[in-house]
């Protein structure tokens, strides 16, 4: 069982739609028959430290990593990728991830929080005081 305390959001693996579930593995996007088991369609998504979890989205799916976000359409067509300076993590213990409205909002190991558009615009990035730096 994966502790979803460990990533500071929640963990999401796969989403149901119609007679198909389509999930994430670490590098790899599956849609699968859920009546017969069978993979329907296998996509490969290079990235770095492994697939965390998969968001629906009216269009498509963001797809959330250790340290990059994507965008694919419903037929599993990437659309964009967005990478951060870090980690999508925080010591603090902090969300890392969420989707709001028309807006997705992670932060990284460095204090860094930024907002992207579901366009994959970034919208804002703003560097929080994080205790754990050293000052000079």
């Amino acid at each position: 069982m994966i502790d979803t305390e460990a990533f500071c959001c929640e963990v999401r693996g796969a989403v149901q739609e119609e007679a198909y579930l389509t999930q994430i593995l670490f590098d790899e996007i599956q849609r699968v028959d859920i009546r017969t088991g069978v993979v329907l369609q296998r996509v490969d998504c290079p990235n770095t430290g492994g697939l965390i979890g998969i968001y629906t989205i009216k269009d498509g799916y963001i797809l959330h990593g250790e340290t990059e976000l994507f965008c694919y359409d419903k037929q599993l067509n990437r659309i964009w990728e967005f990478s951060a300076r870090d980690i999508f993590a925080t010591p603090d213990g902090a969300r890392a991830f969420w989707i709001e409205a028309d807006a997705i909002h992670c932060r990284d190991w460095l204090g860094w929080h930024y907002v992207l558009d579901l366009d994959g615009k970034l919208i804002s990035e703003k560097q929080q005081n994080v205790p754990w730096q050293l000052t000079k």
